[in-house]
Formats: C-alpha cells, structure tokens, sequence
C-alpha cells in the first residue's frame, strides 16, 4: 500500500519501503522525491554488490536526473552508506549518449579534419576514461558508467558496447588492452519507455544480460503534487488550483494507457510541462481548464483526441466532453 509521507535523506532509516525519500538534485534542479524501494535496490546494486542496472521509463519519468543523484551529487551518499552500515565512498562517473556514436569505431577513436594536421585521430572521451579508471590506484572510489538514450543508438554501435562492458580485459582496436577498467567499472543506462517496450522482448539478450538489474522508473503523483506546489510557490503563485489533482490524474492514465496500449507515445507528461499549464491557469482565469490542457497536454494528439472525452468525464466529474467542441466559462480558483 502506498503513503504519501516523505522523508529527508537524513531519515532513511525512518522510512518504509513504500515511502518517499528526497534526493538533492544537481544544481538549478528541484530536489526529486523517490520511492524508497527503488533507492534500495538502485544503491545495492551499483554500490554494493556491483550489479549493472537499466532504467526505462516515459519521457520526463526523471531516469536521468535519479542517476545524477546517485553519482553526481556528492551530499546525497554519506547518509546512504550510513544507513546501509558501509564505508562512505566517492563516485567517479562519466555519462554519454549512446546516439552521439554513429560507428562502433568511435567508441575508441574519433576521427578529425583540421588545415594545419589535416586528418588525424584521437582518443574518444569514452576511452579516455577507461583508460584513466585503468591506471587509478586501489582507494574508496567507485566508477560508474552511465549510457543515456539505450536503444535509441546505431544496432552496430550497441552491440560493440558488449565488448566494453565486461569483467575481462579491454582490447581497443588497435591493439591497446585495459586490464583493470573491466572490473572496477558499474554500468547504468537509461531508456525511453516507448523505445524499451518494443524492443525489451527483441533486443538482443547479450545486451539485457549485460543489465541484470531492470527498474522501470515512473513518477509518483505525490510526489509530483509537491513539487510542483514547491515551484509555484518560488513562482509567487500562492494558491493550489482545483484542477491540479485532475491534471496529476490525467498524466498517470496517459503514462498507463502508454505503457498497455501504445496510446499518446507522442505526450510526454512531466514537471516542466505540468507547470507551464498552471501558469497559465493562474494568468486566465477565464480559460476552461479541460480547454487549457487540449492546447498544452494533448496538443501533440491530434489523432488520437477521440480518447480525451472518455478521460476528461474521468477526471474531472460527470463532465461530458467532447473532443471537437470542449464546453467553457468554468472559474479555476
């Protein structure tokens, strides 16, 4: 059973598994606000027992943001290890896209083409690192790799990824080995829900068998309900509008009808979004608030807007809407 209590980090141990834990985010983003189960098994498997780990989700979902957390703020792992009775550690993470590689090649080398050296070859950043987590001496630092956009790359340049996340030697192609970076680095990726479902049954098991650990990360209404009170509030909006509730609603039968349906692949319900939408309501009070989100939430959706009176009556009452023609003149504060 869900709750809707939410715990600082320094009260980890408080809080139960169904709970909500608050993460400090990288600099100029909101702090998130996790499940404490998914914190659980995504600080066990990458930090204690050395498990590599996929995170698919809807865009906006926060995968991205929840792995910067857990390896790129250093404040967040301190209570961590405390609560997990393990010696506190520093992260060391390098995070790429996978759709910025367009060969397998240029996970090693990059070529170039300048007037003064005409074309030449360097090192990618990829194998920078490696190389440099190869020639680290044994301390307290743990190496993470994060993959950003997995499945979303070149076929080829994916399956070259096998050859670099393995326990073993690293031979490059030009017959350079790493014999340390296999076993040191831990291995994080994210995917786009849209992308994962298709493909997760399909792809290639070499590559899922390189991500034992799957979690498919969606955003908690709660959650998103304080944030967002938090972001009106540094807006200077003092008010929760009725219709808050409703939207958070909307955008969990979206993510829902998404992941079951292949339905509103096109919306990307979020924060950025969700806040844009109450801006403007707090500005128009005179805009009929299902109007309001037909031109902001759903207006990618335009083949698909034969679904929205179902899910507006849903949502806002015994309403019935209709698509082509939303009824208005209702007050929103």
């Amino acid at each position: 059973m869900n709750t809707w209590k939410i715990y600082p980090l320094d009260q980890y141990d408080l809080a139960g598994s169904y709970d909500l834990v608050e993460l400090q985010s990288p600099p100029g983003l909101t702090n998130m606000i996790v499940p404490k189960r998914t914190i659980d098994l995504l600080f066990t498997a990458l930090f204690i027992t050395g498990n590599n780990c996929h995170l698919h989700g809807s865009s906006g979902s926060g995968k991205t943001t929840l792995v910067q957390c857990l390896t790129q703020v250093p404040e967040n792992i301190p209570p961590l290890c405390e609560a997990y009775g393990i010696e506190e550690f520093r992260v060391q993470c390098f995070s790429f896209p996978i759709t910025a590689v367009e060969t397998s090649a240029e996970l090693y080398r990059l070529r170039s083409i300048s007037p003064e050296r005409g074309t030449y070859y360097e090192d990618s950043e990829l194998w920078q690192w490696l190389t440099w987590v190869d020639e680290q001496e044994d301390g307290a630092e743990v190496y993470v790799a994060h993959i950003r956009e997995l499945f979303r790359g070149q076929e080829a340049v994916e399956h070259a990824l096998l050859d670099i996340i393995s326990d073993g030697p690293l031979t490059a192609p030009d017959g350079r080995v790493l014999r340390r970076c296999g076993k040191r680095i831990r291995w994080v990726a994210d995917s786009n829900m849209g992308v994962t479902s298709a493909l997760v049954n399909q792809a290639d098991n070499a590559i899922l068998r390189r991500f034992p650990v799957q979690r498919h990360i969606e955003p908690t209404p709660h959650a998103e309900r304080v944030i967002l009170e938090r972001l009106l509030e540094a807006e200077q909006l003092h008010y929760i509008p009725k219709h808050l509730e409703s939207m958070l609603m909307l955008g969990a039968r979206i993510r829902e009808m998404q992941q079951r349906d292949g339905r509103f692949l096109s919306i990307t319900p979020g924060i950025p979004l969700y806040l844009a939408i109450m801006k403007i309501a707090g500005q128009q009070s005179t805009m009929d608030f299902p109007d309001l989100l037909l031109h902001t939430l759903f207006g990618a959706s335009s083949d698909e807007q034969e679904h929205l009176p179902a899910m507006f009556e849903e949502a806002f009452g015994q309403r019935k809407a209709k698509a082509a023609l939303l009824p208005v003149g209702e007050d929103l504060l």
